[in-house]
Protein backbone atom coordinates (compact mmCIF):
# COMPACT_ATOMS: atom_id res chain seq x y z
CA UNK A 1 0.00 0.00 0.00
CA UNK A 2 3.15 2.17 0.96
CA UNK A 3 4.63 1.80 -2.28
CA UNK A 4 1.89 2.23 -4.47
CA UNK A 5 1.15 5.63 -3.03
CA UNK A 6 4.99 6.47 -3.06
CA UNK A 7 4.26 5.62 -6.99
CA UNK A 8 1.13 7.78 -7.11
CA UNK A 9 3.17 11.07 -5.63
CA UNK A 10 5.71 10.35 -7.90
CA UNK A 11 3.45 10.25 -11.18
CA UNK A 12 1.69 13.59 -9.39
CA UNK A 13 5.27 15.01 -9.30
CA UNK A 14 6.64 14.68 -12.26
CA UNK A 15 2.76 15.96 -14.10
CA UNK A 16 3.27 18.67 -11.75
CA UNK A 17 6.73 19.36 -12.84
CA UNK A 18 5.70 18.76 -16.39
CA UNK A 19 2.98 21.29 -16.19
CA UNK A 20 5.01 23.83 -14.47
CA UNK A 21 7.53 23.62 -17.01
CA UNK A 22 4.70 24.13 -20.20
CA UNK A 23 3.81 27.17 -18.23
CA UNK A 24 7.14 27.99 -18.04
CA UNK A 25 8.03 27.84 -21.77
CA UNK A 26 4.92 29.24 -22.77
CA UNK A 27 5.41 32.23 -20.64
CA UNK A 28 9.00 32.00 -21.80
CA UNK A 29 7.36 32.64 -25.62
CA UNK A 30 4.63 34.91 -24.66
CA UNK A 31 5.14 38.48 -26.57
CA UNK A 32 3.04 41.51 -26.63
CA UNK A 33 0.84 42.08 -29.25
CA UNK A 34 0.96 45.51 -31.81
CA UNK A 35 -2.11 46.21 -30.11
CA UNK A 36 -1.17 45.74 -26.47
CA UNK A 37 1.94 47.83 -27.05
CA UNK A 38 -0.23 50.63 -28.80
CA UNK A 39 -2.46 50.41 -25.62
CA UNK A 40 0.17 51.94 -23.95
CA UNK A 41 1.47 54.42 -26.51
CA UNK A 42 4.18 52.32 -27.13
CA UNK A 43 5.29 52.20 -30.78
CA UNK A 44 6.54 48.93 -32.05
CA UNK A 45 9.46 50.62 -33.69
CA UNK A 46 13.60 50.92 -33.20
CA UNK A 47 12.84 54.21 -30.90
CA UNK A 48 11.01 51.73 -28.52
CA UNK A 49 13.39 49.01 -28.44
CA UNK A 50 16.46 51.75 -27.76
CA UNK A 51 14.95 52.63 -24.60
CA UNK A 52 14.50 49.35 -23.39
CA UNK A 53 17.98 49.24 -23.62
CA UNK A 54 18.49 52.19 -21.78
CA UNK A 55 16.25 51.27 -19.18
CA UNK A 56 17.40 47.81 -19.07
CA UNK A 57 18.86 46.20 -15.79
CA UNK A 58 19.50 42.69 -15.25
CA UNK A 59 17.21 42.37 -12.65
CA UNK A 60 14.87 42.67 -14.63
CA UNK A 61 15.76 40.37 -17.51
CA UNK A 62 12.41 38.05 -17.95
CA UNK A 63 10.68 41.90 -19.04
CA UNK A 64 14.05 42.58 -20.76
CA UNK A 65 13.72 39.93 -22.61
CA UNK A 66 9.80 39.61 -22.83
CA UNK A 67 9.93 43.43 -24.43
CA UNK A 68 12.55 43.30 -26.83
CA UNK A 69 11.30 40.07 -28.37
CA UNK A 70 7.76 41.35 -28.32
CA UNK A 71 9.33 44.60 -30.39
CA UNK A 72 11.63 42.32 -32.76
CA UNK A 73 8.68 40.30 -33.85
CA UNK A 74 6.86 43.34 -34.70
CA UNK A 75 9.85 44.54 -36.95
CA UNK A 76 12.56 46.18 -34.99
CA UNK A 77 16.00 45.42 -35.54
CA UNK A 78 18.54 44.98 -32.59
CA UNK A 79 21.19 46.38 -34.78
CA UNK A 80 19.67 50.08 -34.85
CA UNK A 81 20.75 53.67 -33.93
CA UNK A 82 17.84 56.08 -32.35
CA UNK A 83 17.76 58.66 -29.95
CA UNK A 84 15.47 58.77 -27.27
CA UNK A 85 12.56 60.91 -26.33
CA UNK A 86 11.14 61.78 -23.03
CA UNK A 87 8.09 60.62 -23.95
CA UNK A 88 9.30 57.13 -25.50
CA UNK A 89 11.38 56.82 -22.13
CA UNK A 90 7.72 57.59 -20.05
CA UNK A 91 5.92 55.05 -22.06
CA UNK A 92 8.22 52.19 -21.53
CA UNK A 93 8.78 53.18 -18.04
CA UNK A 94 4.89 52.43 -17.47
CA UNK A 95 4.81 49.16 -19.85
CA UNK A 96 7.57 48.03 -17.76
CA UNK A 97 5.55 48.34 -14.49
CA UNK A 98 2.68 46.99 -15.71
CA UNK A 99 4.90 43.39 -16.53
CA UNK A 100 6.54 43.84 -13.07
CA UNK A 101 3.05 43.88 -11.62
CA UNK A 102 2.18 40.10 -12.85
CA UNK A 103 4.12 38.15 -15.20
CA UNK A 104 0.96 36.03 -16.48
CA UNK A 105 -1.65 38.53 -16.92
CA UNK A 106 -0.74 42.21 -18.31
CA UNK A 107 -2.28 45.12 -17.07
CA UNK A 108 -2.10 48.45 -18.67
CA UNK A 109 -2.77 52.00 -18.13
CA UNK A 110 -2.84 54.73 -20.59
CA UNK A 111 -1.20 57.67 -19.33
CA UNK A 112 -0.98 61.23 -19.96
CA UNK A 113 2.39 61.87 -21.35
CA UNK A 114 3.79 65.17 -20.43
CA UNK A 115 6.56 65.59 -22.09
CA UNK A 116 7.47 66.97 -25.77
CA UNK A 117 8.08 64.13 -28.10
CA UNK A 118 10.85 65.67 -29.73
CA UNK A 119 12.89 66.39 -26.38
CA UNK A 120 15.85 64.34 -26.43
CA UNK A 121 17.02 62.76 -23.05
CA UNK A 122 19.45 60.48 -24.77
CA UNK A 123 21.56 60.88 -28.27
CA UNK A 124 21.68 58.41 -31.00
CA UNK A 125 23.21 54.74 -29.63
CA UNK A 126 22.90 51.41 -30.99
CA UNK A 127 20.80 48.95 -28.72
CA UNK A 128 24.19 47.20 -27.64
CA UNK A 129 26.00 50.34 -26.93
CA UNK A 130 23.29 51.48 -24.41
CA UNK A 131 23.09 47.84 -22.99
CA UNK A 132 27.10 47.78 -22.33
CA UNK A 133 26.39 50.90 -19.65
CA UNK A 134 25.57 47.81 -17.50
CA UNK A 135 28.19 45.69 -16.38
CA UNK A 136 28.08 42.30 -18.42
CA UNK A 137 24.30 42.77 -19.15
CA UNK A 138 22.73 39.36 -19.64
CA UNK A 139 20.10 41.25 -21.66
CA UNK A 140 23.17 42.09 -23.83
CA UNK A 141 24.57 39.03 -24.27
CA UNK A 142 20.81 37.49 -25.06
CA UNK A 143 20.55 40.02 -28.02
CA UNK A 144 23.64 39.07 -29.31
CA UNK A 145 23.55 35.27 -29.09
CA UNK A 146 19.95 35.20 -30.12
CA UNK A 147 19.36 37.97 -33.00
CA UNK A 148 23.03 38.57 -33.77
CA UNK A 149 23.16 41.71 -32.27
CA UNK A 150 26.27 43.91 -34.06
CA UNK A 151 29.00 44.40 -31.42
CA UNK A 152 31.19 46.14 -33.44
CA UNK A 153 28.21 48.67 -35.32
CA UNK A 154 29.13 52.27 -34.24
CA UNK A 155 26.62 54.60 -32.66
CA UNK A 156 26.38 58.18 -34.46
CA UNK A 157 29.45 59.49 -32.35
CA UNK A 158 31.45 56.53 -33.27
CA UNK A 159 31.09 54.89 -30.25
CA UNK A 160 30.51 50.70 -29.92
CA UNK A 161 30.38 48.62 -27.11
CA UNK A 162 33.75 48.15 -26.17
CA UNK A 163 34.32 51.80 -26.06
CA UNK A 164 31.89 51.71 -22.91
CA UNK A 165 33.13 48.76 -21.31
CA UNK A 166 36.83 49.96 -21.67
CA UNK A 167 35.57 53.08 -19.40
CA UNK A 168 34.71 50.76 -16.29
CA UNK A 169 38.73 49.35 -16.69
CA UNK A 170 37.38 45.90 -15.94
CA UNK A 171 39.78 43.18 -17.85
CA UNK A 172 37.47 40.21 -17.02
CA UNK A 173 34.25 41.83 -18.63
CA UNK A 174 36.81 43.03 -21.48
CA UNK A 175 37.55 39.55 -21.88
CA UNK A 176 33.64 38.83 -21.44
CA UNK A 177 32.84 41.35 -24.79
CA UNK A 178 35.34 40.30 -27.07
CA UNK A 179 34.37 36.47 -26.74
CA UNK A 180 31.21 37.83 -27.57
CA UNK A 181 32.34 39.22 -30.73
CA UNK A 182 33.69 42.46 -29.95
CA UNK A 183 36.84 43.63 -32.17
CA UNK A 184 38.92 45.79 -30.18
CA UNK A 185 40.40 47.22 -33.41
CA UNK A 186 37.09 48.47 -34.20
CA UNK A 187 36.99 50.72 -30.53
CA UNK A 188 39.00 53.54 -29.64
CA UNK A 189 41.05 51.40 -26.88
CA UNK A 190 40.80 54.12 -24.30
CA UNK A 191 42.76 51.91 -21.73
CA UNK A 192 46.04 52.74 -19.60
CA UNK A 193 45.72 49.77 -17.80
CA UNK A 194 49.20 47.86 -19.00
CA UNK A 195 47.39 44.09 -18.08
CA UNK A 196 44.75 45.31 -20.48
CA UNK A 197 47.06 46.36 -22.91
CA UNK A 198 49.18 43.26 -23.14
CA UNK A 199 45.84 41.44 -23.51
CA UNK A 200 44.84 43.56 -26.43
CA UNK A 201 48.40 42.38 -28.02
CA UNK A 202 47.36 39.06 -28.10
CA UNK A 203 44.28 39.62 -29.74
CA UNK A 204 45.75 41.42 -33.05
CA UNK A 205 45.88 44.62 -31.97
CA UNK A 206 49.52 46.32 -33.22
CA UNK A 207 50.79 48.87 -30.77
CA UNK A 208 50.65 51.83 -32.96
CA UNK A 209 46.58 50.65 -32.81
CA UNK A 210 46.96 51.56 -29.18
CA UNK A 211 45.13 54.84 -28.07
CA UNK A 212 48.41 57.09 -27.93
CA UNK A 213 46.36 60.42 -27.51
CA UNK A 214 44.29 59.07 -24.79
CA UNK A 215 47.91 57.62 -22.97
CA UNK A 216 49.02 60.53 -23.45
CA UNK A 217 46.06 62.29 -21.76
CA UNK A 218 46.08 60.59 -18.41
CA UNK A 219 50.21 60.48 -17.75
CA UNK A 220 50.68 61.75 -14.22
CA UNK A 221 52.23 65.22 -15.35
CA UNK A 222 53.59 67.86 -12.39
CA UNK A 223 51.96 70.70 -12.06
CA UNK A 224 55.03 72.98 -12.40
CA UNK A 225 58.37 72.76 -14.23
CA UNK A 226 60.00 72.33 -10.61
CA UNK A 227 58.41 69.38 -9.02
CA UNK A 228 59.54 66.02 -9.31
CA UNK A 229 59.17 63.78 -12.73
CA UNK A 230 56.25 62.07 -12.72
CA UNK A 231 55.83 61.12 -16.41
CA UNK A 232 56.91 57.18 -15.82
CA UNK A 233 53.54 55.93 -17.20
CA UNK A 234 54.24 57.68 -20.92
CA UNK A 235 58.00 56.98 -21.09
CA UNK A 236 57.66 53.15 -19.56
CA UNK A 237 54.66 52.82 -22.28
CA UNK A 238 57.10 54.36 -25.41
CA UNK A 239 60.20 52.25 -23.82
CA UNK A 240 58.18 49.25 -23.31
CA UNK A 241 56.03 48.61 -27.11
CA UNK A 242 58.46 51.37 -29.09
CA UNK A 243 55.39 52.40 -30.99
CA UNK A 244 55.53 54.24 -34.40
CA UNK A 245 53.75 57.70 -34.17
CA UNK A 246 54.85 59.08 -37.31
CA UNK A 247 51.04 59.52 -38.39
CA UNK A 248 49.66 60.25 -35.48
CA UNK A 249 49.45 64.38 -36.22
CA UNK A 250 46.25 65.07 -34.09
CA UNK A 251 48.09 63.65 -30.78
CA UNK A 252 47.95 66.67 -28.47
CA UNK A 253 50.66 66.26 -25.82
CA UNK A 254 49.99 66.95 -22.05
CA UNK A 255 51.56 70.18 -20.43
CA UNK A 256 54.65 70.74 -18.61
CA UNK A 257 56.53 67.52 -19.30
CA UNK A 258 60.07 67.73 -19.15
CA UNK A 259 62.32 67.73 -22.18
CA UNK A 260 63.88 64.86 -21.89
CA UNK A 261 60.45 63.44 -21.95
CA UNK A 262 59.71 65.44 -24.70
CA UNK A 263 62.52 63.65 -26.40
CA UNK A 264 61.88 60.30 -25.62
CA UNK A 265 58.55 60.80 -27.09
CA UNK A 266 59.14 62.70 -30.47
CA UNK A 267 62.24 60.05 -30.70
CA UNK A 268 59.04 57.78 -31.98
CA UNK A 269 58.24 59.44 -35.21
CA UNK A 270 55.64 61.75 -33.64
CA UNK A 271 55.30 65.32 -35.69
CA UNK A 272 55.94 68.43 -33.68
CA UNK A 273 51.97 70.02 -33.35
CA UNK A 274 52.90 73.97 -33.74
CA UNK A 275 50.32 74.58 -30.91
CA UNK A 276 52.58 72.09 -28.80
CA UNK A 277 55.60 74.22 -29.67
CA UNK A 278 53.31 77.48 -28.74
CA UNK A 279 52.07 75.70 -25.76
CA UNK A 280 55.45 75.15 -24.28
CA UNK A 281 57.80 77.92 -25.62
CA UNK A 282 54.66 80.28 -23.83
CA UNK A 283 54.79 78.35 -20.54
CA UNK A 284 58.93 78.37 -20.45
CA UNK A 285 60.84 80.93 -18.26
CA UNK A 286 64.17 82.62 -19.57
CA UNK A 287 65.60 79.18 -17.76
CA UNK A 288 64.17 76.45 -19.67
CA UNK A 289 62.94 78.42 -22.88
CA UNK A 290 65.74 76.93 -24.90
CA UNK A 291 66.23 73.84 -23.94
CA UNK A 292 62.62 72.97 -25.07
CA UNK A 293 63.36 75.23 -28.22
CA UNK A 294 66.27 73.04 -28.65
CA UNK A 295 64.28 70.11 -28.51
CA UNK A 296 61.79 71.12 -31.27
CA UNK A 297 64.73 71.77 -33.76
CA UNK A 298 66.59 68.76 -33.03
CA UNK A 299 62.78 67.16 -34.40
CA UNK A 300 62.96 69.95 -37.53
CA UNK A 301 59.94 71.44 -36.09
CA UNK A 302 58.77 74.87 -38.24
CA UNK A 303 59.40 77.81 -36.10
CA UNK A 304 57.71 80.31 -38.42
CA UNK A 305 54.00 78.64 -37.92
CA UNK A 306 52.29 80.80 -35.54
CA UNK A 307 48.76 79.67 -33.93
CA UNK A 308 45.90 82.30 -33.87
CA UNK A 309 47.89 83.78 -30.20
CA UNK A 310 51.76 84.27 -31.57
CA UNK A 311 54.87 82.47 -33.00
CA UNK A 312 58.18 81.09 -31.58
CA UNK A 313 59.76 84.74 -32.52
CA UNK A 314 57.90 86.37 -30.75
CA UNK A 315 57.58 84.67 -27.38
CA UNK A 316 61.91 84.58 -27.50
CA UNK A 317 61.54 88.72 -27.64
CA UNK A 318 59.83 88.44 -24.70
CA UNK A 319 61.89 86.40 -22.82
CA UNK A 320 64.42 89.54 -23.29
CA UNK A 321 67.49 87.10 -23.55
CA UNK A 322 69.57 87.61 -26.92
CA UNK A 323 70.82 83.66 -27.10
CA UNK A 324 66.97 82.41 -27.04
CA UNK A 325 66.23 85.76 -29.88
CA UNK A 326 68.73 84.28 -32.12
CA UNK A 327 68.27 80.60 -31.49
CA UNK A 328 64.80 81.18 -32.73
CA UNK A 329 65.78 83.64 -35.84
CA UNK A 330 68.96 81.01 -37.03
CA UNK A 331 66.14 78.23 -37.09
CA UNK A 332 63.57 79.52 -39.19
CA UNK A 333 61.96 81.28 -37.01
CA UNK A 334 61.81 84.94 -39.02
CA UNK A 335 59.99 83.56 -41.82
CA UNK A 336 56.84 84.10 -40.26
CA UNK A 337 54.03 85.91 -41.86
CA UNK A 338 52.84 87.33 -38.87
CA UNK A 339 53.67 90.82 -38.49
CA UNK A 340 56.19 91.48 -35.43
CA UNK A 341 55.61 93.90 -32.71
CA UNK A 342 59.40 94.70 -30.94
CA UNK A 343 59.47 96.78 -27.97
CA UNK A 344 63.66 97.67 -28.00
CA UNK A 345 65.08 99.47 -30.90
CA UNK A 346 68.50 97.17 -30.54
CA UNK A 347 66.12 94.07 -30.99
CA UNK A 348 64.49 95.58 -33.81
CA UNK A 349 68.33 96.27 -35.73
CA UNK A 350 69.55 92.89 -34.59
CA UNK A 351 66.40 90.98 -36.46
CA UNK A 352 66.40 93.02 -39.51
CA UNK A 353 70.06 92.06 -39.87
CA UNK A 354 69.51 88.61 -38.98
CA UNK A 355 66.69 88.56 -42.27
CA UNK A 356 63.55 89.68 -40.62
CA UNK A 357 61.40 90.89 -43.60
CA UNK A 358 61.11 94.43 -42.95
CA UNK A 359 57.46 94.12 -43.97
CA UNK A 360 56.82 91.74 -41.31
CA UNK A 361 58.37 94.61 -38.64
CA UNK A 362 55.30 96.32 -37.25
CA UNK A 363 57.00 100.20 -38.05
CA UNK A 364 54.94 101.54 -35.25
CA UNK A 365 57.22 99.94 -32.70
CA UNK A 366 60.20 102.69 -34.05
CA UNK A 367 57.82 106.30 -33.91
CA UNK A 368 59.50 106.83 -30.56
CA UNK A 369 62.87 106.58 -32.03
CA UNK A 370 63.17 109.17 -34.72
CA UNK A 371 66.58 108.19 -35.63
CA UNK A 372 66.38 104.50 -36.06
CA UNK A 373 63.28 104.75 -37.21
CA UNK A 374 64.92 107.36 -40.25
CA UNK A 375 68.14 104.14 -40.36
CA UNK A 376 65.30 101.63 -40.60
CA UNK A 377 63.84 103.38 -43.59
CA UNK A 378 66.89 104.85 -45.39
CA UNK A 379 67.86 101.04 -44.97
CA UNK A 380 65.21 98.56 -45.86
CA UNK A 381 62.73 100.85 -47.85
CA UNK A 382 59.11 99.09 -46.48
CA UNK A 383 56.39 98.97 -48.53
CA UNK A 384 54.06 101.66 -46.57
CA UNK A 385 51.16 101.33 -47.77
CA UNK A 386 49.98 98.47 -45.73
CA UNK A 387 50.24 100.35 -42.71
CA UNK A 388 46.92 100.80 -40.84
CA UNK A 389 47.54 101.69 -37.31
CA UNK A 390 47.05 105.31 -37.88
CA UNK A 391 45.71 105.69 -33.91
CA UNK A 392 49.65 104.97 -33.34
CA UNK A 393 50.73 107.60 -35.42
CA UNK A 394 48.28 109.75 -34.11
CA UNK A 395 50.33 110.11 -31.00
CA UNK A 396 53.57 109.80 -32.63
CA UNK A 397 55.53 113.08 -33.79
CA UNK A 398 55.11 115.29 -36.31
CA UNK A 399 58.40 114.48 -37.55
CA UNK A 400 57.41 110.62 -37.84
CA UNK A 401 54.83 111.40 -39.65
CA UNK A 402 56.85 113.59 -41.82
CA UNK A 403 59.03 110.72 -42.14
CA UNK A 404 56.95 108.03 -43.44
CA UNK A 405 55.10 110.44 -45.98
CA UNK A 406 58.88 110.86 -47.72
CA UNK A 407 59.21 106.91 -47.64
CA UNK A 408 55.87 106.19 -49.97
CA UNK A 409 53.56 106.64 -46.95
CA UNK A 410 49.58 107.83 -47.84
CA UNK A 411 47.49 108.92 -44.97
CA UNK A 412 43.52 108.39 -45.29
CA UNK A 413 41.04 111.22 -45.70
CA UNK A 414 39.85 111.17 -42.32
CA UNK A 415 43.23 110.97 -40.40
CA UNK A 416 43.93 114.98 -41.02
CA UNK A 417 40.20 115.57 -39.31
CA UNK A 418 41.38 113.37 -36.58
CA UNK A 419 44.75 114.76 -35.95
CA UNK A 420 42.94 118.37 -36.47
CA UNK A 421 40.70 117.32 -33.60
CA UNK A 422 43.06 115.21 -31.31
CA UNK A 423 46.43 118.04 -31.52
CA UNK A 424 45.92 120.79 -28.95
CA UNK A 425 49.71 121.57 -29.16
CA UNK A 426 49.60 123.56 -31.82
CA UNK A 427 51.32 121.17 -33.77
CA UNK A 428 47.83 120.41 -36.45
CA UNK A 429 48.84 122.51 -39.12
CA UNK A 430 52.61 120.92 -39.54
CA UNK A 431 50.19 117.76 -41.02
CA UNK A 432 48.07 120.43 -42.63
CA UNK A 433 50.97 122.10 -44.55
CA UNK A 434 52.28 118.14 -45.56
CA UNK A 435 48.84 116.67 -46.98
CA UNK A 436 48.22 120.31 -49.03
CA UNK A 437 52.39 119.82 -50.07
CA UNK A 438 51.79 116.27 -51.25
CA UNK A 439 48.12 117.07 -52.76
CA UNK A 440 46.57 114.34 -50.15
CA UNK A 441 42.79 114.62 -49.56
CA UNK A 442 41.66 115.64 -46.44
CA UNK A 443 37.81 117.66 -45.90
CA UNK A 444 39.07 121.43 -45.99
CA UNK A 445 35.23 122.26 -44.55
CA UNK A 446 35.56 119.96 -41.59
CA UNK A 447 39.45 121.59 -40.82
CA UNK A 448 38.35 125.09 -41.12
CA UNK A 449 35.68 124.38 -38.67
CA UNK A 450 37.60 122.53 -36.48
CA UNK A 451 40.59 125.11 -36.96
CA UNK A 452 38.08 127.88 -35.90
CA UNK A 453 36.51 126.53 -32.77
CA UNK A 454 39.55 125.66 -31.14
CA UNK A 455 41.21 128.95 -32.05
CA UNK A 456 43.77 127.49 -34.58
CA UNK A 457 44.82 130.73 -36.09
CA UNK A 458 47.71 128.89 -38.20
CA UNK A 459 45.62 126.57 -39.43
CA UNK A 460 43.62 129.44 -40.56
CA UNK A 461 45.94 130.71 -42.34
CA UNK A 462 47.16 128.14 -44.44
CA UNK A 463 43.66 126.59 -45.70
CA UNK A 464 42.79 130.60 -46.95
CA UNK A 465 46.58 131.00 -48.40
CA UNK A 466 45.73 127.84 -49.99
CA UNK A 467 42.43 128.86 -51.61
CA UNK A 468 39.56 128.43 -49.43
CA UNK A 469 37.50 131.25 -49.60
CA UNK A 470 37.06 133.71 -46.50
CA UNK A 471 33.64 134.84 -48.03
CA UNK A 472 31.58 131.66 -48.97
CA UNK A 473 29.19 130.33 -46.68
CA UNK A 474 30.69 126.89 -45.23
CA UNK A 475 28.90 125.91 -41.89
CA UNK A 476 25.73 126.24 -41.11
CA UNK A 477 24.93 128.43 -43.55
CA UNK A 478 27.46 131.03 -42.19
CA UNK A 479 31.01 132.02 -44.06
CA UNK A 480 34.52 131.44 -42.00
CA UNK A 481 33.84 135.28 -40.75
CA UNK A 482 30.50 135.00 -39.40
CA UNK A 483 31.30 131.48 -37.73
CA UNK A 484 34.67 133.25 -35.63
CA UNK A 485 32.52 136.10 -35.07
CA UNK A 486 29.66 133.90 -33.41
CA UNK A 487 32.26 132.03 -31.10
CA UNK A 488 33.92 135.06 -30.16
CA UNK A 489 37.66 133.82 -31.69
CA UNK A 490 39.38 137.53 -32.36
CA UNK A 491 42.50 136.57 -33.66
CA UNK A 492 40.75 135.00 -36.35
CA UNK A 493 37.68 137.49 -37.02
CA UNK A 494 40.92 140.44 -37.37
CA UNK A 495 42.70 137.97 -39.97
CA UNK A 496 39.45 137.26 -41.76
CA UNK A 497 38.28 141.21 -41.89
Amino acid sequence: MQSLLRIKFLILLINSLLLFNTYCLAQKNKKLSKEELKANEIKACNKSLCTIAYTAIDENYERNILLIDSLVSLGASVNCTCEITSTQFDAVNYLKNAVANSFSRFFFHRSSHPYNESETIVHPYTPAALLAGSKKSKTLEYIVTKYKADLNLPSENNTVPLDIVFSRNDLEEIKWIIQLGADPMKSSICTIDQETVEYLLTKGVTVSQLNWNFIAQHVEKPTSFNQPEKETLLLTYIKKYKPDLSGFTDLRIPKKLKPTTLDTLYATGLPVNKEDIYSYLNEANSSNFIPYAKIFIKYKANLSECTIIGCPIELAIDRSTKEAILLIADNGGLKTTKKIYLRKPEICELLLEKGLPIDNLQIECLFDYEVILKKVLETYHPILSTFKNELMLLNAKPKIFELLVEHGYKPTENFMTSVNSWKTDGTAVNYLKIYIANNFKFNQVAIMEQSIRKGDLASVKVLIENGFSKSDVFYKGETPFQYASRLGKKEIVDFLK
